[in-house]
């Protein structure tokens, strides 16, 4: 594993089935993935465990059932190859991810303390996640994956000027959160690293917002 700790030291642990019915909109997942590119993709960020991250919408159907999906931006999607923006089953995700290791940090709201929606309850304020995130996935899904190196580069250093032609999963996931008044931080979403989603680092999100600490998933 070399730079990989073994999933039995992470707590808490849990099964797909476990994440599954636990996650809500606006969780976001970490993927440390086995691919030469995933490998650059550590080299260029703080934390070195992870290569990728996305984030989760979930919404009732059309025939009232619960559905799940991971939003991200890749270079292909296992699914299909598709590069870019797509949705994919949060199941069909987990359950086939060939990379070393998988976490997910759940968000959470302290209505007591909030301040954009003191009279709403948290249902409400998730259904509000949920509306707005499914419109910024409608409007990007065409969106194809940021193959420039030297934005990479320079979501590092902080020197990206914003670009939301194309998207690295970072890049995607902020911008994301933005448009669901989540992030409130003024940085360019392109200047997001791998670091600041991970729990050894810091977003800035909206008073009375945390993201939990990471849930490590197991075979």
């Amino acid at each position: 594993m070399g730079i990989f700790c073994s999933r039995s030291r992470h707590t808490p642990n849990q099964n797909v089935e476990e994440i599954y019915n636990n996650v809500r909109t606006g969780d976001i997942f970490l993927f440390s993935g086995k691919s030469i590119f995933s490998s650059l993709v550590r080299c260029n960020s703080l934390v070195k465990h992870w290569s990728h991250v996305g984030i989760a919408l979930e919404y009732i159907n059309n025939n009232g059932d619960r559905e799940v999906f991971l939003l991200d931006s890749t270079i292909s999607n296992f699914m299909g190859g598709k590069n870019g923006v797509h949705a994919t089953p949060l199941r069909d995700r987990l359950n086939n991810y060939s990379g070393y290791l998988i976490c997910y940090r759940q968000l959470n709201v302290n209505v007591s303390v909030d301040e954009k929606y003191p009279k709403q309850a948290e249902t409400e304020i998730r259904q509000d996640w949920t509306k707005r995130l499914f419109n910024f996935y409608s409007h990007y899904n065409k969106a194809p994956y940021e193959m420039d190196p030297t934005q990479l580069y320079g979501s590092t250093l902080r020197i990206n000027q914003g670009n939301d032609k194309a998207f690295f999963c970072t890049e995607f996931v902020a911008a994301a959160l933005k448009a669901m008044g989540i992030l409130v931080s003024e940085e360019y979403s392109d200047n997001y690293t791998l670091y600041e989603f991970s729990e050894e680092g810091s977003l800035s999100l909206y008073p009375g917002l945390y993201y939990s600490k990471q849930i490590y998933h197991y075979d």
